[in-house]
This record gives structure tokens, C-alpha cells and sequence, in this order.
């Protein structure tokens, strides 16, 4: 294991442990768990990146079965234990890369959220998974209410629900948008 960098246990996780420097160690037997087979030396555990999400993540065995876990995660749970009730983990420069113990802490989802708008990595607007509206759609939808065009034939032409174009048109949802001049 590297010098200069901190090692703590895992709470929960018996054989594993977790260092300052965002690596997973294990020292658990290959194979099935049984009371006969005795830790072995410590091993360092490959990380890998979700596509999905973009987190690195680590396959910890749980009794006799593999799960995934975000690296970050299990750094402060060894590091810094639990999360207080309505805290969660943030990334303090935004950097889901970096997993280090210093760059990582507990905070509210409000300053979480603060950080990514900070940071330029929050999804909005058709930036969002599972948008279907675009900046512009929801532009053209605004300059065509304040003319007079009825909410629920832009949605059919959107292929949106009527309802949610117009808290968009209202400004409710992607109210960083505002109405286009002309088109």
C-alpha cells in the first residue's frame, strides 16, 4: 500500500478497507465466504466509471454477493461514517474523478445542488435526462401562448403532456428560458 496515505475499515464491510486517496482495498478470501477460508494479503480493487452517472464505482462481495458502490461513498463512510440525517455526499470542486478524502464531505442537497450550479455540472433544461423539450421548444411555446395559440396543440405538435408545457410556459419548470422575439 502507498506511504503517505491513510487506510481505514469500511464500516459494514468486513475485509475491506478504504484510503485517503479514493483506493479500495480488500483482503477477503476468492470465492465463497466460508468459516474454514482465512483473509488473505490485501489486494487493491479496480474501480470502474458508470456510464449512466459518470461515478467510479467498486464491487464489494455482501455475504456471499457482489454489489456495486460508489467510490466516494464508501471513502466518507470509512473516513467520516454515516451520513447525518438529510446529508449526503458532494464533490467540493465538482470533479466526479476526484475521490479523495479532501475533496469530499457531507452536505444538504441544497449546497450540493449550489456546488453543481458553481461548478457548471448541474442538468437542466434539455440538458436533464429525460427531457423532451428543447431551450428553443420551450422559447417558440412562450412567444406562441403570449399570442393567443392554444397550450394543449403545442404539446400534440411537442409530444409533451399539456400540463407540463405550460409550467413551462408559466416559467414554474425551465425558467431559464425566456420567450424568443421571432422565430
Amino acid at each position: 500500500m502507498p506511504r503517505g496515505v491513510r487506510y481505514r475499515p469500511i464500516p459494514g464491510y468486513a475485509g475491506y478497507r478504504a484510503g485517503s486517496d479514493s483506493s479500495i482495498w480488500c483482503n477477503r478470501p476468492r470465492g465463497r465466504l466460508t468459516p474454514e477460508r482465512q483473509p488473505g494479503p490485501w489486494r487493491l480493487r479496480k474501480p470502474t466509471k458508470r456510464k449512466d452517472n459518470g461515478y467510479w464505482v467498486v464491487t464489494l462481495s455482501v455475504g456471499n454477493y457482489p454489489q456495486q458502490f460508489a467510490v466516494h461513498q464508501l471513502v466518507l463512510l470509512a473516513f467520516r461514517g454515516p451520513p447525518p440525517a438529510g446529508k449526503l455526499s458532494r464533490h467540493r470542486d465538482g470533479n466526479k474523478d476526484n475521490n479523495r478524502l479532501r475533496n469530499l464531505m457531507y452536505a444538504t442537497q441544497k449546497v450540493n445542488i449550489a456546488d453543481k450550479k458553481k461548478h457548471g455540472t448541474h442538468r437542466f433544461g434539455e440538458r436533464a435526462s429525460g427531457a423532451k423539450l428543447t431551450d428553443a421548444n420551450v422559447a417558440a411555446a412562450k412567444r406562441r401562448s403570449a399570442a393567443g395559440e392554444a397550450t394543449r396543440a403545442m404539446a400534440r405538435e411537442f409530444k409533451v403532456d399539456p400540463a407540463a408545457l405550460r409550467r413551462a410556459i408559466r416559467g414554474e419548470k425551465w425558467s431559464h428560458v425566456a420567450a424568443q422575439e421571432s422565430l
